[in-house]
């Protein structure tokens, strides 16, 4: 198993997926993107729900953020089974022209 557990998540129309890698976090399948959408550029953990099923957000984030630096401006979602833990958040013109 791997990168196909997440061949059924659900990506918005217009968002651009740049990059995926799967990995194993705290024994957990994660998914890790690299993603634009309307100027922005993003990076988003992607973990199963039922993986983390009992668990608390506060703990899902700590175990994520022990891998993963999300830094403090984050969010997260519920969907189609999926949870989404977004950040990384850069203005892609910013990434472009240089970030004076």
């Amino acid at each position: 198993m791997g990168i196909e557990l997440f061949a059924n998540r659900p990506v918005e129309p217009d968002t651009n997926v740049l990059h995926s890698q799967f990995e194993n976090i705290g024994g957990l399948d994660v998914l890790l993107e690299l993603w634009s959408w309307d100027g922005i550029i993003g990076q988003s953990a992607i973990l199963i729900e039922e993986q983390v099923a009992g668990r608390e957000k506060p703990e899902i984030i700590e175990l994520i953020s022990s891998e993963i630096s999300l830094g403090s401006n984050y969010t997260t979602s519920k969907e189609s089974g999926f949870i989404f833990i977004n950040y990384g958040f850069k203005d892609s013109d910013d990434i472009l022209l240089g970030d004076d």
